[in-house]
Parts: structure tokens; C-alpha cells; sequence
């Protein structure tokens, strides 16, 4: 009896031994994974991937509805936007929304507009022209519908949802390195002098203000390269 009792406890030292290495094992590689940085997010079957540094990858999303990531180093987590079903007059419409790569959970930070745009008449969002993070990662700017002659410039906050209007748009790009870094190149949908509505092109900083116009897109587009580029 009482080598039978060792036994069984040997048998349970080694049981509770072993799992505790399967425990150890199992924290060691997420922590692996985890500590070799998230390097890259794509979209495969509109979902959500990400690539980590050891060239492992991972699923975030199951929805077949999503595009657009962009990485938030801080939060370990990824923005994208995603297509809804809306209501019956507007079937399908955009969520903007991030997930936990760690945890996998889905959070919306907004699915609608402040706002009912000249054209359809509906605080749904119709569409997202150039998601953009901001540098700081606490805001995405876009372009979405609003007037009858264009679209409005937009950020929206990561954190509470709320929307701000910044101005008119119908193509833009934010400027992330260089001398012009944090400037906006548009092209806005205006009437000047006595001629019909064109639209033009400008560089601007957040409060509207010109800080330079381009007689023409082709030129527009060159400066664009060539701020890309260097």
C-alpha cells in the first residue's frame, strides 16, 4: 500500500511537472511572437491578416467584408473598414473599425456620419476615399460624401468616435516625411471668377489656409511625386 501511494504521487509530481512546461512553452512563443513586432497588415479573402518579424502570420478577422488595415503599434491592434449591410434603401454601407491582435476582438469606432450628405440624403457612410492614419496614430483622416459638388475632408477619432470636418476635398493626400510633413495636396471642386466649376489643386495645412496652387493636375501630380518620393 504505501509503495503504491509513492507511486501515485510520482505519477502526479510528473503530471503537474509537465504541465506546467506545456504552460511555460505556450508563453514563451506568444510572448515570442508578440516581442518580434507585427510588420506587415494585409487583406486575403477580405479578411485581416497580420505578418509578425519571425514570419509567423495570423487571422484577426472571419467576415469576407474587410479592407484597408493599418497597424496601431500602441494599441497592438489593427484599423480597417469594413462593409455592412445597411437598411433597405442603402443595402450596403462602411463601418470603420479595429481589432485586437492579440485578444482577436472587434471594436467599431464609428458607423455613421454627423451629418446627411447632399447627395443621398443619409447619415450612412457611402464611402471611404483614402483611409490615412495620422502620425500619431489617434486619428484617420478620408474623403466622404457631403455636398452636391464634392466630397468633405473628415478625421475622425480613434478613441471616441467623433467626427470633424476639415474642408472641402475631392482628392487628397497627407504628406508624412519631409519639409511639407503634416500638409494636405487636394483637389477641390470651386467656381472662380466668371468661369464654369473646374477643379483645382493646392497644397494646405489642416486650417485651409493655400500655401501653394498648381495651375494644372499634371503639375499637381509631378509636385505629388516628387514630395512622395523624397
Amino acid at each position: 500500500m504505501k509503495k503504491l501511494l509513492i507511486l501515485f504521487c510520482v505519477i502526479l509530481v510528473a503530471i503537474s511537472v509537465n504541465a506546467r512546461n506545456v504552460n511555460s512553452n505556450l508563453r514563451l512563443k506568444l510572448h515570442a511572437q508578440n516581442s518580434s513586432g507585427i510588420v506587415s497588415a494585409y487583406v486575403e479573402n477580405s479578411n485581416i491578416f497580420v505578418k509578425y518579424a519571425n514570419k509567423s502570420k495570423k487571422q484577426l478577422t472571419f467576415a469576407n467584408a474587410d479592407s484597408s488595415p493599418m497597424i496601431l503599434k500602441r494599441e497592438n491592434a489593427v484599423l480597417f473598414i469594413r462593409d455592412a449591410a445597411g437598411d433597405y434603401n442603402y443595402p450596403k454601407i462602411k463601418k470603420i473599425m479595429k481589432v485586437n491582435c492579440s485578444s482577436l476582438i472587434e471594436k467599431t469606432v464609428t458607423d455613421k456620419k454627423p451629418f446627411k450628405d447632399a447627395v443621398s440624403d443619409t447619415y450612412h457612410i457611402l464611402n471611404i476615399q483614402n483611409p490615412t492614419l495620422s502620425a500619431d496614430e489617434q486619428h484617420i483622416y478620408f474623403a466622404t460624401e457631403c455636398y452636391m459638388t464634392g466630397n468633405e475632408l473628415v478625421k475622425v477619432d480613434l478613441t471616441t468616435g467623433k467626427w470633424s470636418k476639415i474642408f472641402p476635398a475631392n482628392d487628397f493626400e497627407l504628406i508624412k516625411r519631409g519639409q511639407f510633413k503634416g500638409l494636405f495636396l487636394i483637389g477641390r471642386s470651386e467656381i472662380k471668377g466668371a468661369g464654369s466649376r473646374s477643379v483645382y489643386y493646392y497644397l494646405v495645412n489642416e486650417k485651409n489656409e493655400t500655401l501653394k496652387e498648381f495651375d494644372s493636375e499634371d503639375n499637381y501630380r509631378a509636385f505629388k511625386m516628387n514630395v512622395i518620393k523624397n
